[in-house]
């Protein structure tokens, strides 16, 4: 095999690579306003379906990437999917803690 297609692949995979981290930190990060605003503010503004919806099909799209061996959306949705269960959580405490306190 020649030496310089060699190399081209090379730059080809760490190319990809860096483009899959850092469209896994972009698409991770999504949800960090989201989180520190609701911790500030003691109150989860997103709609359980929303957040439902978001967990299923992140559940969804980590099933098809596995089972595809494709592995850096896989990282991609287990971040998304921590952080929407976060927001979730989240809003059964706050929503609990305004009914015991009114």
């Amino acid at each position: 095999m020649n030496i310089t297609i060699i190399e081209e692949e090379q730059n080809n995979n760490f190319f990809t690579n860096i483009l899959g981290v850092i469209g896994t930190v972009m698409t991770t990060s999504i949800y960090t306003p989201q989180i520190y605003r609701s911790y500030k503010k003691k109150v989860v503004e997103i709609s359980w379906l929303m957040l439902f919806l978001e967990m299923t099909s992140d559940i969804i799209w980590i099933l098809y990437y596995y089972l595809n061996e494709i592995y850096y959306p896989i990282l991609t949705g287990t971040c998304i999917f921590s952080f929407a269960s976060t927001l979730c959580i989240m809003k059964i405490y706050y929503n609990r803690k305004l009914i015991q306190n009114p």
